[in-house]
């Protein structure tokens, strides 16, 4: 965890004993005494998290401000879905900062359960939203951990927003990298090739059509889980190895 703070070594290591670091290395299930043990360890290393805190929400000012959603105009957001979650991070860190740019979610979906946005803002689910319809739910729950492997981005896990440049800093992961060179990347470029052709075909009747392919897609999904072919099972099969969905 401090590892994911970015807090230096040598700062951790001015304020705590080598019997503080032996107990920040153990790892989970742990006595209730050294869990007590452990919280006085890492009550002395809070002016140092706190710090580290203040710099990274200033980053993350900086670096919302240099993408524009601070001009408190209308910005969309578009993501996987579920609970709204991002978006509504999103709009609390904006009235932190007292802007008044509205947001609205696009989403693939959006459980019943997903908490409203803030006054104001919007959220939109595509196949389902807010667990309406209820079918079409039902066809993509099955698969909502494959639909997130799969649209895991190319620059992969986020880390933390760098204090000193107000950029993203991402965590170097070989398996990332792996996954997304194996199945990940070819099945993104897979869909924007059909998504093209779709389109070109189509043409203007494309506009038209919107209603339909939510239906579509649902049913598509569901059909992957419920009754897959031999190509189906053995791709599912190394994806469930490979990310244990």
């Amino acid at each position: 965890a401090l590892r994911r703070l970015r807090l230096a070594d040598e700062d951790i290591y001015a304020a705590t004993t080598e019997e503080d670091r032996s107990l920040l290395r153990l790892r989970p299930p742990l006595e209730a005494d050294t869990y007590e043990k452990l919280r006085e360890v890492l009550a002395t290393l809070g002016g140092l998290i706190e710090e580290r805190g203040a710099q990274e929400a200033a980053a993350l000012a900086r670096y919302l401000k240099d993408e524009g959603l601070t001009d408190e105009g209308r910005i969309g957001v578009i993501d996987l879905g579920w609970h709204n979650s991002l978006q509504i991070c999103l709009g609390e860190i904006l009235d932190r900062l007292g802007v008044a740019t509205t947001i609205t979610g696009f989403y693939m979906g959006t459980f019943a359960h997903a908490p409203a946005p803030r006054a104001g803002d919007a959220s939109l689910g595509f196949l389902f939203d807010h667990g309406l319809p209820e079918r079409r739910l039902a066809a993509v729950v099955p698969a909502v951990t494959l639909l997130e492997l799969l649209h895991a981005a190319p620059h992969g896990s986020t880390l933390a927003i760098d204090p000193d440049t107000s950029k993203p800093v991402l965590i170097d992961s070989a398996a990332e990298r792996a996954d997304y060179d194996h199945f990940i990347g070819p099945c993104h470029e897979e869909a924007l090739a059909f998504i093209t052709r779709a389109m070109q075909e189509l043409g203007d009747a494309a506009e038209r059509v919107g209603p339909h392919l939510a239906d579509l897609a649902a049913a598509h999904i569901g059909g992957l889980f419920s009754e897959p072919g031999l190509p189906e099972a053995r791709t599912l099969g190394v994806l469930r190895a490979a990310a244990d969905f």
